[in-house]
């Protein structure tokens, strides 16, 4: 069992060294854009694990994040 989960790790790791990703970034982020077919809509993406081009750079900020709504008890 530990042998196939190492295998299947290890493949992991090598098939993610094949694509155009140069970059890991670790930590809360948002990448909010407008949607196209919905005008006037927001769409935000949220993220722990970020993959990037360090040519293109990383768009998500924890900025971009939308506060955290506080939900009281009545």
């Amino acid at each position: 069992m530990k042998t196939t989960l190492a295998i299947l790790l290890l493949l992991t790791l090598v098939t993610a060294c094949a694509a155009s990703v140069d970059r890991i970034s670790f930590g809360k982020k948002c990448h909010t854009v407008s949607d196209v077919k919905d005008p006037g809509v927001e769409r935000t993406t949220t993220s722990y694990i970020w993959f990037y081009n360090k040519k293109t750079g990383l768009p998500a900020t924890s900025e971009q994040c939308p506060p955290k709504e506080i939900e009281t008890k009545k």
